[in-house]
């Protein structure tokens, strides 16, 4: 791994097949990827002992698999040289997912199979030769994924700060389009979803066009992730790109 990369790790929750999965990844490793001396993709499956009804996992197995992930990519980096990307929660297993150098899988089960020995854990191995990263790429968030993470980070720090969430206030949105023409499309879908558009669209250094627009919403629970959803169904007809929210504290 590059010197200059340090992993950045962060999670978000999805559907997969209507099955719920947790997928927790790099961010860091997309301004990398792909590494053309790790080409080969591995994935080590660990079916959990004690899922969730969901198939996530459970408090009672968080301490467990913990310990088991940190020793894994610990020990595989070490020994294998792999990549450590991230993981996948689905359907009561724990998949890992790793980057490897362009040895044969043999080559490589003889250098991992010392590191696959954890009481009350079986292991399933896989390799796919993916020379374009395209496992990790496929996992990184969208922009909504990207939005619900963002929307997590923003609530941890309004509630430190002291904020009642569920209390109803002004919510300040921004996103950039293309065009103006662009713009003033998504403020037609904007203003049908009871949005007030404050101003219109006036161009960045860069060229864009920039659009802000508020509405009363509260900023509990799933909310915020709610609203994203109804923003980026107004905006991405029309190319925008959704550059996030703010708030006055409400104690």
């Amino acid at each position: 791994m590059p010197s200059r990369w340090i992993p950045v790790f962060d999670f978000y929750l999805a559907l997969l097949d209507g099955a719920p999965i947790a997928v927790w990844l790099d961010m860091e490793a997309v301004n990398h990827a792909p590494l053309p001396s790790h080409p080969l993709a591995m994935r080590v499956r660990i079916p959990m002992r004690k899922p969730q009804p969901n198939g996530l996992r459970s408090d009672e197995e968080f301490d467990a698999l913990n310990d088991l992930e940190d020793e894994l990519t610990r020990s595989l980096a070490a020994d294998a040289d792999a990549i450590y990307w991230g993981r996948h929660l689905i359907a009561g297993n724990v998949d890992y997912f790793f980057y490897l150098p362009p040895r044969t899988p043999a080559e490589h089960e003889e250098r991992i199979a010392p590191h696959l020995q954890f009481d009350g854990y079986s292991f399933e191995i896989e390799f796919t030769d993916d020379p374009d990263w395209r496992e990790y790429l496929s996992s990184y968030p969208n922009a909504f994924h990207q939005q619900t993470m963002a929307n997590r980070d923003l609530q941890a720090e309004m509630e430190a700060r002291g904020d009642r969430l569920s209390r109803r206030r002004k919510i300040d949105h921004i996103a950039t389009f293309r065009s103006a023409g662009d713009a003033a499309q998504a403020t037609v879908r904007l203003k049908s979803a009871k949005f007030t558009v404050k101003s219109v669209a006036h161009e960045k250094r860069d060229g864009g066009f920039l659009l802000m627009f508020e509405r009363r919403d509260r900023c509990d629970g799933g909310r915020p992730d709610d609203i994203t959803a109804e923003i980026l169904d107004c905006i991405e007809p029309s190319g925008g790109i959704y550059d996030g929210w703010g708030t006055v504290t409400r104690g």
